[in-house]
């Protein structure tokens, strides 16, 4: 195993814990890692003790954009439209790689789609409840976006349900009603 695989993996079981943390806070259920994978990242059980297992993946962008606009731009935000757009390309790629052989648990899979560099402009895209259907297709049991943009602020990641249309949006949680860096 190379330093570079070990580093990945401890950033990995970092965001996961902010996910797990924001996801009980969210839904109620507390989910207990099993262990870290491949195919999925994790293997995590719900208190029923049912086995989960959880993908993380990272949003694409552009590097040398990202680099520029940390120097010149007013916000890291991302049109609202664009970084949606870029979503579902990875949801519809990682859902191809969750129906190939060797993954675990495919018929219980989450998708957690992290934010790290751009969040949405604006999250008023939540009330087209047409687009609650969009990602029913892809086969996850339930596909989350995690934006770890304000972790240093709130410190926690601000959850957004995509799939099912029961988790379709965002939802209270308390770190962002409070003020920042508190």
């Amino acid at each position: 195993m190379s330093d570079q695989y070990i580093g990945q993996k401890m950033i990995e079981e970092e965001e996961l814990a902010h996910f797990l943390e924001a996801y009980e806070e969210i839904t109620g259920q507390a989910l207990e890692v099993v262990e870290g994978a491949e195919s999925p990242d994790f293997i995590c059980r719900r208190p029923t003790g049912e086995l989960v297992g959880v993908e993380l993946t990272r949003s694409p962008h552009d590097y040398q954009m990202a680099q520029r606009d940390r120097i010149w731009a007013e916000s890291m935000a991302m049109d609202t439209y664009s970084l949606l757009e870029a979503i579902h390309r990875i949801v519809a790629k990682k859902a191809k790689k969750r129906a190939l052989s060797g993954w675990r648990l495919p018929e219980n899979a989450m998708l957690v789609v992290k934010l790290v560099d751009y969040s949405f402009g604006s999250l008023r895209w939540f009330s087209e409840k047409r687009l609650a259907t969009d990602f029913a297709a892809a086969g996850f049991a339930e596909i989350w976006v995690a934006d770890h943009t304000e972790i240093d602020a709130y410190g926690t990641a601000r959850l957004i349900g995509l799939y099912p249309e029961e988790v379709w949006g965002t939802h209270y949680q308390d770190a962002f009603y409070r003020k920042p860096y508190g």
